[in-house]
């Protein structure tokens, strides 16, 4: 029988976080090139890193959902920072599933970024 010590489990799930910010931030290059072009790939690292960390404070850990929150937050903080409280708001709402509040934070950014005014309530 195979048997998983704690401290290579905490060193494989270190590499699997830094696997997904890694490719977090390759996307926002593909995604926003001129923004990380602007603010430079520690800072981008960094936003994408706190993002992570947001998201999962609030029990967020599918991948599909922590890669889409992170890319939504990034937009968030670079197009709207005033809204950042919004969409934590937003995931805050425990009471909802873990997708739907990453379709609600979703479609607070393309709100924001489409320049309407995000006049609805969670």
């Amino acid at each position: 029988m195979l048997t998983i010590r704690q401290q290579q489990m905490h060193a494989f799930e270190r590499g699997i976080a830094e696997a997904m910010k890694d490719r977090i931030v390759s996307d926002l290059r593909t995604f926003w090139p001129h923004t990380c072009a602007r603010i430079g790939p520690a800072v981008s690292a960094q936003q994408t890193a706190e993002n992570i960390g947001l998201v999962n404070r609030y029990g967020i850990t599918a991948s599909r959902d922590v890669m889409r929150l992170a890319n939504t937050l990034f937009a968030i903080r670079q197009n709207a920072p005033d809204q950042l409280a919004r969409a934590e708001e937003i995931l805050a709402r425990v009471e909802l599933h873990s997708s739907t509040r990453a379709d609600m934070v979703f479609s607070l950014a393309r709100t924001l970024l489409e320049g309407r005014d995000p006049d609805w309530d969670f």
